[in-house]
């Protein structure tokens, strides 16, 4: 039962470390979509050169409601995929 309990520790803190909340919060804003709620980690949105991932989901102008995630690199900068 230890041994479980410290893998899912384990495991959540890991995935929690992967997302990069205030930068995928501005790299949603720079695209004009507001108000923004920014989530966890998404699994398999971003490729395997990219270490950040950090699903969305916000609002356009005109009311209409989007998802996606901000995935970013560690020597690229953000981009922003919708789904």
């Amino acid at each position: 039962m230890f041994k479980t309990n410290l893998l899912i520790l384990t495991t959540a803190i890991v995935l929690c470390a992967c997302t990069d909340v205030p930068g995928a919060t501005e790299a949603i804003k720079n695209t004009g979509l507001e108000p923004i709620e920014v989530g966890g980690y998404d699994l398999f949105s971003c490729s395997e050169k990219e270490t950040w991932s950090t699903k969305f989901v916000a609002q356009r102008a005109d009311g209409t409601i989007v998802k996606g995630v901000v995935c970013r690199g560690l020597l690229k900068g953000s981009t922003v995929r919708f789904k």
